[in-house]
């Protein structure tokens, strides 16, 4: 019976052990879940977006400097 008993201990705390393992990484997935979600939401604000043409009038002037015919440009240096 003590011999059982041991045993059955023995394979308790293993168990243990590697539940705690698993908790781990289930808690580290549902982290990667989470952000992956907000980025998702972030990806369909941004196709929203994307559909308005003053948006993407914007977008074109300030990433690729575009300007109108007749307008001037003034750049800024970044400070560090």
């Amino acid at each position: 019976m003590v011999g059982f008993m041991t045993w059955a201990a023995l394979i308790l705390w293993n168990q243990q052990g590697r539940l705690g393992v698993k908790a781990a990484q289930v808690d580290e997935l549902t982290q990667k879940h989470v952000e992956t979600v907000k980025l998702n939401e972030g990806y369909k604000k941004e196709i929203e977006r994307l559909n308005d043409p003053e948006y993407i009038l914007q977008k074109i002037r300030k990433e690729y400097h575009y300007s109108k015919p007749g307008e001037t440009l003034f750049y800024t240096p970044k400070s560090p």
